[in-house]
């Protein structure tokens, strides 16, 4: 008589174990493998969209497709707007505000600037904005193994650890909660903005802003590595200024001889608005002070664009107003940029509570930028609507 043995229960459950094993060293593989190929899908999709962007370019005067009319005028089928690990969106991908209506010639680096990104935004009122366009960081959406999908405005698509809407830039409040005690900080590098001492919301150049009353108020911006060493090489700082009127003293000494627009705590860099409504942009290299300023005055009661630009491989210093270069100075025979250290940033004034110097500034500010390195001419005259 033939006997049939079973498995033991020890048995069975060895080869369980072996089997989980398996499972546990091949699953995450099949998992990479599958999002190696969603990765590839999403990079053919970008690089679709950024070749029908730049054919309406080319259709349209060489100019970038507005923000509130790119989706439709690009026209693509729906699949191509998709991507796999983002299945529930029926538009994964963001167009960046920064390049719209934009000429292509006035794209100083098309292969740094991004014209696509893996991302999400939904339209609002206020402020207005569009469905499936990036405003600011919180718009980009990291979602193949913690990296985005970037197209570029040349045209190459790849995947990156981080990407900024705008190359360089370090800090941008752009003003517009009107609401709170902090401002956002859209570029994405958490240097945010604190309202300080009665600095109230009003009406902007764009959306909302801050207004300082020419006593004690200003803004303080939070504690940056990058923001801290902003000025040891080349470096951008840029605001819209409205001025409520000009300030009264007449000697930089005083308090209020100056009013700082947005500068590093010790009036040795950074903008400054004159008493004889003038604007002066201030570099500082070991311990020297060098600056420019305007030879032209603001006007009181209107938004000016004032942008100062230091190119330290050119060795220059730059002064525009509104998007026209107001000043330049050479700094080949200066020394080495100051090391500042710690010492913050502020907005709308230059030594909270110091006996001299205070330069607290009346009027408002908005769109408030700070890149590390320097902003082209043709980038700086975009920024000009």
């Amino acid at each position: 008589m033939i006997v049939y043995r079973g498995f033991t229960l020890i048995e069975l459950l060895i080869v369980i174990v072996i089997i989980s094993i398996l499972a546990g060293l091949l699953f995450p593989v099949f998992a990479r493998v599958r999002e190696k190929g969603r990765q590839s899908a999403c990079m053919n999709n970008q690089r679709q969209i950024v070749m029908a962007i730049q054919m309406n370019a080319h259709d349209n005067e060489e100019k970038m497709p507005d923000a509130g009319k790119v989706w439709s005028a690009i026209n693509l089928p729906a699949g191509t707007l998709l991507c796999q690990s983002s299945a529930t969106q029926a538009n994964s991908y963001v167009y960046n505000n920064f390049v719209a209506n934009t000429s292509l010639a006035k794209i100083a680096d098309a292969s740094e600037m991004p014209l696509t990104i893996d991302g999400r935004h939904q339209e609002s009122t206020v402020p207005a904005t569009y469905a499936n366009v990036a405003y600011t960081a919180a718009d980009i959406v990291y979602r193949h193994d913690k990296t985005v999908i970037v197209g570029y405005c040349d045209g190459h698509v790849k995947r990156v650890p981080s990407v900024d809407l705008i190359p360089g830039l370090q800090a941008q409040l752009g003003c517009d909660e009107m609401t709170g005690v902090t401002v956002d900080d859209d570029s994405g590098h958490a240097c945010t903005g604190t309202l300080n001492n009665n600095m109230t919301w009003v009406a902007g150049k764009t959306g909302g802003a801050l207004h300082g009353d020419g006593i004690s108020s200003y803004v303080s911006l939070a504690d940056s590595t990058t923001l801290n060493s902003l000025h040891q090489g080349s470096y951008t700082l840029s605001v819209w200024f409205d001025p409520d009127d000009t300030p009264s003293g007449t000697s930089l000494d005083a308090n209020d001889g100056a009013y700082a627009l947005l500068m590093k705590s010790g009036a040795s860099l950074g903008l400054r608005y004159n008493h004889a409504g003038t604007v002066s942009f201030i570099h500082e290299c070991g311990g020297q002070e060098v600056s420019v300023t305007s030879s032209t005055s603001l006007t009181i009661g209107a938004w000016s664009l004032i942008t100062g630009v230091v190119n330290s491989g050119q060795r220059t210093l730059l002064l525009y107003i509104n998007g026209s270069q107001a000043r330049y100075l050479d700094l080949s025979a200066t020394a080495p940029p100051y090391d500042s250290g710690t010492s913050p940033w502020y907005i709308g004034i230059a030594n909270p509570g110091a006996a001299q110097t205070q330069w607290c500034a009346r009027g408002a500010f908005d769109d408030v930028r700070l890149y590390n390195r320097a902003v082209t001419p043709a980038e700086i005259s975009a920024m000009c609507p």
